[in-house]
């Protein structure tokens, strides 16, 4: 079977090997509630579809937030966790050649500190 070429997937295909560069982090690849976490995950929501108005038409940016969640509930334990990862993975992401614009510190739930990325993805019709 054919790896699917959906947008959703291609960037979680993009992303796995430098997630998973990172001990215990791991790609939760649509959003959802998370019970119990036991490493740092990295969840990925589409955000918005925008066409691109120097390209033909059919070509769209699809931006993603991945989301970069700490498991520790301690605020600097958790910071010390993130500030380091998440640095390193947006240098991984330049190298890689993903887009990403941004990545801002954000609460994920009333206990854990998380980043998110804002990422780009650009699709055409297959």
């Amino acid at each position: 079977m054919a790896a699917s070429n959906k947008p959703r997937h291609v960037l979680e295909r993009a992303l796995k090997p430098l997630v998973t560069a990172h001990p215990k982090w791991r790609i939760i690849p649509y959003q959802r509630n998370v019970d119990a976490l036991s490493g740092v995950i990295v969840m990925l929501k589409q955000k918005r579809i925008t066409r691109l108005p120097e390209a033909p038409d059919g070509l769209h940016a699809i931006e993603f937030t991945a989301t970069i969640v700490s498991p520790k509930t301690d605020t600097t334990a958790a910071e010390d966790e993130l500030d380091d990862g998440v640095n390193a993975l947006i240098h991984e992401l330049d190298l890689a050649g993903i887009g990403w614009a941004d990545a801002e510190k954000v609460k994920f739930d009333d206990q854990h500190l998380a980043y998110d990325i804002t990422l780009t993805v650009t699709s055409n019709k297959e």
